[in-house]
């Protein structure tokens, strides 16, 4: 009887061991914080399209489709909405998923007045994270996160900063 006890107990833990969550087998920043406990997907997934960028903060991951890019053998122009609210963290980790992108992030004001954006620095936070933190005076922005080099994409999401930050203005 022991033997046949110990068997279901392995055939148990296997079968809670596997998941199809990608996002559970994702490199997590160094030094971050625990994994997230809720998992979000926005934007429309293009066939033939890059794959998403990764979004963490305040415990949630966000995965988020580009809107538009230059990827493989296709170029894709998508509306420029954020269709996305990420509320208002102190600040955001973003993961390019491709190798050889460079990431660049502007805040732009939610109502598009002036033609000033406030540029975040990217600072690296280990295994191809990078943290953002508000630029500009608190308030509700448009994240715009674009990502070039041997290809591009860019999307944006909707950010109110709730403290503001260096005054980086790119006019």
């Amino acid at each position: 009887m022991r033997p046949f006890a110990v068997l279901l107990v392995a055939l148990v833990g296997l079968t809670g061991c596997g998941t199809d969550d990608p996002t559970a087998r994702e490199a997590t920043p160094s030094g971050s914080a625990a994994a997230p406990t809720a998992t979000t997907t926005a934007g429309a997934q293009h066939r033939g399209g890059p794959p998403p960028f990764r979004l963490r903060y305040d415990g949630h991951l966000l995965v988020l489709h580009p809107s538009t890019y230059c990827y493989g053998s296709g170029c894709a122009d998508g509306t420029a909405l954020a269709q996305y609210d990420v509320g208002s963290p102190r600040e955001i980790l973003v993961r390019v998923p491709l190798a050889g992108l460079r990431l660049q992030a502007s805040l732009w004001h939610q109502d598009l007045r002036g033609r000033c954006a406030y540029r975040l620095l990217t600072k690296p936070v280990g295994r191809g994270w990078v943290r953002l933190r508000p630029a500009g005076p608190a308030g509700a922005y448009l994240l715009e996160l674009s990502a070039s080099g041997d290809g591009d994409m860019s999307a944006l999401v909707r950010w109110t900063t709730p403290v503001g930050g260096p005054d980086r203005r790119n006019c």
